[in-house]
């Protein structure tokens, strides 16, 4: 679906302007809070505690289980196909782009399934039908706004019929509403040639196409599509599939001939008309990643700067072929950047539709969109969620999909450095957990849903399939979190085994959410049935305060975990085993504390006292967790955390810590500036020193650390 980046989300801006306003005699303290909002995740600078443990009212969806004044369950139940749909061939006709108007001719091929049928009903969305011919003999027809019930002549179809229907209609589209068909008129006063010109852009997701064409407008059903598009000259027609033929026709009409021979499902099918200026990124004999063909398309004016921004396409399939050990299963991969797209892009199979900005953005700004885009085309394109129940199925996977391509671009780099084998891997590392990290803050801040009112990650509580984007539980962020947490519990090895025999088993069909569980219950050995009803139907996240001491008289480190989100009956506490990391110099061990209660405790004897004791340092649970411990472990920790979580995790807590001394402040400000950190640690150094220096307005810091206070602060995300 629409991708929505992490980077484009700003919690917590409302409070930072009501500080700036508070500090508005002193300028650079104004500027400093705002510069703090504006980075993902330091919520504790703007609203002055922890992040994810503001006292912040349970806010319900929008939908509840029953309609309170007749008492109806309320719920999405997916719609039988009826008919095994078979091919659709699409004839559309544009004689005027400047009119928004289309007359249609579409031809369906359907074999019937169990049982007689007498009669086939459709989706529509207030389409002119003219007439219906069913094995070419008119067939009685009944059009209403929503739907078109077509009454099948003859015989009833029967198990292994195959009927033709053909259906004569038009349409005009006189609103672009990011859904369904997008016709916009052209500006005679635009900047460029393409503004000048009109554009066409569909979007099927989530159950929209039945707005152009009518169909079984559902994802559990799949069929191979033909669209032919006749139109004035001048304009590029974008379509799935291949490029059959192009020609021009005795009406001086150009016709576009694409197929698209794999199935797919109803709502990844697309049509983009405009005029634009092409970029050839691969293709045989371009010399790239891969040999499939594949062009960036974008405004007049753009091309060069398009070659930059989508530069790295061929090398990100290359790669998520090799990691899926799956072959890229379209015959051509496009990206197309239109005109008023209501998101960031959308996976239509084979092309890509995607803003029009992003053609004259970066490729720095844009390549988390381009690889969830593109692995989609086997997580969403190749394998469908059978109903949006499973949305997170397509979404969680393309999300991580922009996890494994930030962790293979930051190897490859370290490998092009000439970096010996453990720091090539360390960096590949870092720069996943730096990514799970952006994902995982949003939810924490944001994520507050319970049983049973709440939707779950895996829910059919919705009674509009656009809402499933919406959820708290959120397919994309939390899809990610779920998988990750299984990568980190299994090992990498094991996590791609059973990805792979998951992609094997199900490409070119529809899946629930026990297909993935028995995947990697089948590669691992594990039973995970207890960890999907825990992490995916199951609505929000727990939230933990976790203590830490030492006992020096027993020589002994004791932890103490209390679980703070709601526990009923309906939301029991949640069961984990909540990673420890001790480490002395060259000396770690991880302790894992089992947790399935509201409270658990440990004792670990050790030989002394450690100098780091990280809360689950790679982010292994799902979970909003706030820890107390000494500050001498938090400074330790910032400067040499065994990872980059472990370090922004002290980063965060000296800053928010009222017992911070001029020292602390001096130890974030040469973090920040030693250009040997990675940048997210020197960001969140210099966001934390200015926090610390906007404190001072109020509550001087200490000059000298006398004690070793103990620390309160939120494992950030």
């Amino acid at each position: 679906m629409p991708h929505r980046s992490v980077a484009r989300q700003s919690p917590g801006q409302p409070y930072a302007q009501t500080y700036a306003q508070t500090y508005a005699q002193t300028p650079w303290a104004a500027t400093a809070w705002l510069s703090l909002a504006a980075s993902a995740g330091l919520a504790w600078a703007t609203t002055g505690q922890p992040e994810g443990f503001e006292d912040a009212p349970h806010q319900p969806v929008r939908e509840t289980r029953i309609d309170r004044a007749t008492g109806r369950h309320q719920a999405w139940w997916a719609r039988g196909p009826q008919c095994d749909f078979l091919h659709m061939r699409l004839d559309l006709t544009i004689p005027d782009m400047d009119v928004p108007h289309l007359d249609a001719v579409q031809t369906l091929t359907v074999r019937g399934l169990a049982g007689e049928r007498a009669s086939l009903t459709l989706d529509i969305r207030a389409l002119n039908i003219e007439s219906v011919r069913v094995d070419d003999r008119p067939a009685e027809f009944h059009a209403e706004d929503r739907s078109l019930t077509i009454a099948l002549p003859g015989q009833p179809l029967r198990l292994g019929d195959q009927r033709t229907i053909q259906i004569t209609y038009s349409g005009d589209f006189l609103l672009a509403d990011g859904l369904g068909l997008n016709w916009t008129i052209g500006d005679p006063g635009g900047d460029s040639e393409t503004d000048r010109f009109s554009q066409i852009h569909t979007q099927g997701q989530s159950e929209n196409n039945a707005e152009w064409f009518p169909c079984h407008d559902s994802p559990n059903e799949r069929l191979s599509t033909e669209i032919l598009v006749r139109l004035p000259d001048g304009y590029t027609a974008l379509s799935n599939g291949r490029l059959v033929a192009k020609s021009v026709g005795d009406s001086d009409l150009v016709t576009w001939h694409y197929l698209q021979e794999r199935p797919h499902p109803t709502y990844l099918v697309s049509l983009v008309i405009g005029v634009f200026d092409a970029v050839e990124l691969a293709g045989p004999g371009v010399g790239a990643a891969t040999d499939i063909p594949m062009v960036a398309y974008g405004p007049k004016g753009t091309a060069d700067n398009m070659q930059s921004v989508f530069a790295g396409t061929p090398d990100m399939l290359a790669f998520f072929e090799q990691w899926l050990d799956e072959p890229y299963p379209w015959a051509r991969y496009d990206q197309v950047c239109v005109r008023d797209f209501h998101s960031g892009g959308m996976e239509n199979t084979s092309m890509t539709s995607i803003y029009e900005q992003a053609a004259r953005s970066t490729r720095q700004r844009e390549e988390d969109l381009i690889s969830h885009e593109l692995i989609h085309m086997w997580f969403g394109d190749l394998i469908t969620c059978r109903t949006w129940d499973h949305l997170w199925l397509n979404e969680g996977w393309a999300t991580y999909g922009e996890v494994l391509w930030r962790e293979d671009r930051a190897r490859q780099e370290a490998i092009a450095d000439g970096l010996p084998d453990d720091e090539v891997q360390g960096e590949a590392r870092r720069a996943m957990l730096e990514y799970m990290l952006q994902l995982m803050r949003v939810q924490r801040r944001f994520n507050r849903s319970r049983a049973p009112m709440d939707p779950a990650l895996a829910s059919n509580l919705y009674t509009d399939p656009e809402l499933v984007f919406e959820r708290a539980d959120d397919a994309y962020n939390k899809g990610a979190a779920v998988l990750h947490m299984l990568r980190i519990m299994l090992g990498d090895d094991l996590f791609q085994k059973a990805t792979r025999l998951y992609v094997d088993r199900h490409k070119d069909g529809l899946v629930e959410t026990d297909d993935l569980r028995r995947c990697f219950e089948e590669v691992s050995g594990r039973s995970l049935e207890r960890f999907f009803t825990q992490w995916v139907y199951r609505p929000g996240l727990p939230r933990l305060d976790v203590t830490i001491e030492w006992d020096d008289h027993a020589d002994e480190l004791i932890v103490h975990a209390d679980q703070r989100q709601r526990i009923d009956a309906d939301n029991p506490a949640y069961a984990f085993n909540l990673p420890i990391e001790i480490r002395s110099g060259d000396k770690a061990r991880t302790i894992l504390m089992p947790m399935d209660e509201r409270s658990a405790s440990m004792r670990i004897a050790l030989d002394e006292r450690p100098e780091q004791v990280a809360v689950d340092p790679e982010l292994s649970i799902f979970a909003a967790t706030r820890v107390e411990k000494d500050l001498t472990w938090w400074r330790h920790e910032a400067e040499q955390g065994s990872t980059i979580i472990a370090q922004i995790d002290a980063i965060e807590a000296i800053a928010a810590h009222p017992d911070s001394t001029a020292g602390d402040l001096l130890l974030l400000a040469r973090l920040s500036r030693n250009l040997d950190n990675p940048a997210l640690i020197r960001e969140s150094a210099s966001h934390a020193a200015l926090a610390l220096v906007a404190r001072v307005l109020t509550t001087p810091l200490l000059p000298v650390a006398r004690t070793s206070p103990t620390v309160t602060q939120e494992n950030p995300s």
